[in-house]
């Protein structure tokens, strides 16, 4: 998450307790995911490509913290019980039309600039307009046929986008309810 109360972005990840600086360019970042499905890969040869500063001693928690950054997480859209396996990107294969998208939604051509922040392109790439060739291909690789009627559907769009503390509300709410209706009757 991009949190807007301090200037800049991530550098480093947390390892027991010590930051380790990384390398945060998007193009590094865009092989992690390759680097993890590799067999042979080692941690060390991972934390080399990304910072070559001084390796943390606990390998668990150097790897989470680097799945972290790379991941990014969000507090939303939050969808219980559905969870969808399908890949529908992959950053080299698509990379023309990554390309294409960023120039056409944000006049930034991803092949001529120096730098850019992970977060910050997890973040437009994240918010894509409908109306991109990039955004279209991952709404064809995510089509999932549905029965549902467009109001159930904002619904769970609602609680999908709600603030982590208005779900928490929600979820009181409705406990109460249980409550009263089998515990009050």
């Amino acid at each position: 998450m991009i949190d807007l109360r301090f200037k800049g972005l991530p550098d480093h990840i947390t390892v027991a307790g010590n930051p380790f600086l990384i390398k945060t360019d998007f193009r590094l970042w865009l092989n992690f995911e390759e680097l993890l499905q590799k067999p042979q890969i080692k941690l060390a040869d991972m934390w080399e490509y990304f910072s070559g500063n001084l390796y943390p001693t606990d390998p668990d928690e150097t790897l989470k913290a680097l799945m972290e950054f790379y991941t990014n997480p969000n507090s939303t859209p939050h969808y219980s019980g559905q969870s969808n396996t399908d890949k529908v990107v992959d950053y080299i294969e698509d990379g023309e039309y990554i390309v294409a998208s960023f120039i056409q939604a944000y006049g930034i051509d991803l092949t001529e600039i120096d730098y850019m922040h992970w977060h910050k392109f997890k973040a437009l790439f994240n918010s894509l307009p409908e109306d991109t060739q990039m955004a279209k291909i991952i709404g064809y690789r995510s089509y999932k046929k549905s029965d549902k009627d467009t109001e159930s559907i904002y619904r769970e769009q609602k609680q999908a986008w709600s603030f982590p503390s208005m779900r928490r509300e929600e979820e009181k709410a409705l406990l109460a309810e249980i409550n009263a209706e089998f515990y009050n009757s």
